[in-house]
């Protein structure tokens, strides 16, 4: 790769300098150009380079490397843009005068074309697909990449229940817990044991967790990716509500989701990777009447990931959060919104299952509910206050 910039910008300078044919002012100061391509790329390129090939390459074995969109903008526009402006500079400075705007373009134009030639050679060397730059982290580019096991827990019915049935249509192992498994034992029929646990497991309860993770660990032997999704939710209003409800909600969205992170956790620290996604909602910023339980685990959660993830960097293990918009599901629909303005449960779950393997910090099924979630971090009381109208918009409607 500094080979690569080295000459480009090599080629780039020769341009600069010859644009009028004055090839005998380049060869005249041949060394100059070398001198100054050289010594940028040896020492500037290395020190920027260091941090990246350190997650570029980031798990232990060859294929279990894997890309990721930060590290391929890094390379495309930091080193390059940052490289050819000092370069720029620097032979500006020497030669006490400036090229016309043209030059400067493409020189900058040969740094960025170099670099992306030079990555699509290096992909194409080591067999790694140029489409997998962009979203996964853990995605194997092997024969074995669906050998990927997939924890989700609250997986029954809405969200959960279809992430799990977008996993398994992609032929990976997943395993789900809920304290029903009623509606996901159908999924059974269509696919194999090999492919599919179900276990009820509250996770509340720390030997239920422990059990559920030995089973699968035993059969599988690991756990690469795991989806907090189990949720409890009290609609009362604050007078009514009463103490232990609210511990419950936060036994279940709170402690439930750490409980799971920490037997979890060993096992992808000692494997050298893993995702953890714990599902949050936007209520967790904005509030939501009669529902300060549920809303203040979510807000808990939020802090609890970005806590973690300082953690869990050095283990190579990403926690993020995933936010779904309002989803037509069991649970939503006593929110008293329309459901006209909710999302399809089945939509969204697909649309993050094709995101399993995400390291973004917020992972949202769609631009559009990413916008939502800008806007609520921003204006939280303004959003919540906008939600708390169109819930009772919709009461006076009914009545």
């Amino acid at each position: 790769m500094i080979f690569g910039i080295f000459i480009f910008n090599l080629l780039g300078t020769l341009i600069l300098y010859t644009k009028n044919f004055e090839i005998n002012f380049f060869i005249e100061n041949f060394k100059m150009f070398v001198f100054f391509s050289l010594g940028l790329s040896t020492v500037f390129s290395p020190l920027l380079l260091k941090k990246s090939l350190t997650d570029f390459f980031s798990v232990k074995r060859f294929n279990e490397k894997f890309l990721n969109s930060k590290i391929y903008k890094k390379i495309n526009f930091f080193y390059t843009f940052i490289w050819d402006i000092l370069f720029f500079i620097l032979t500006m400075i020497e030669f006490n005068k400036f090229p016309e705007y043209l030059s400067f373009i493409i020189l900058f134009l040969f740094g960025m074309i170099g670099s992306e030639l030079f990555l699509l050679l290096f992909l194409r060397k080591n067999n790694i697909p140029y489409k997998k730059i962009s979203k996964n982290y853990l995605e194997k580019i092997d024969d074995d990449e669906k050998e990927k096991v997939i924890l989700i827990t609250g997986g029954n019915r809405g969200i959960g229940y279809y992430i799990s049935e977008a996993l398994l249509k992609k032929g990976y192992k997943i395993a789900v817990i809920d304290i029903e498994t009623n509606i996901i034992e159908k999924l059974e029929i269509n696919f194999t044991h090999n492919n599919l646990i179900v276990k009820k497991c509250d996770v509340s309860s720390d030997d239920e967790v422990n059990e559920v993770i030995n089973y699968i660990i035993k059969k599988w032997g690991k756990i690469d990716v795991l989806v907090n999704n189990a949720c409890q939710i009290v609609f009362k209003n604050f007078l009514e509500k009463s103490i232990e409800e609210t511990k419950r909600e936060f036994d279940v969205n709170y402690f439930g989701y750490l409980r799971l992170i920490k037997h979890v956790f060993p096992y992808m620290k000692n494997k050298g990777f893993g995702i953890i996604h714990n599902v949050s909602s936007g209520v967790g910023i904005t509030g939501f009447p009669e529902i300060y339980g549920y809303a203040s685990t979510k807000g808990a959660i939020e802090a609890l990931t970005r806590s973690l993830n300082m953690e869990f960097k050095e283990h190579n293990v990403k926690i993020n959060v995933m936010h779904p918009p309002l989803t037509a599901t069991r649970s939503s629909k006593s929110l008293g919104i329309s459901v006209d303005m909710m999302k399809n449960a089945k939509y969204v779950g697909y649309k993050l299952a094709d995101k399993i393997f995400s390291i973004e910090n917020v992972i949202t099924p769609d631009f559009r509910t990413k916008l939502e979630f800008y806007f609520s971090l921003k204006h939280p009381f303004k959003i919540g206050n906008l939600l708390m109208l169109l819930k009772k918009n919709q009461k006076n409607k009914r009545i």
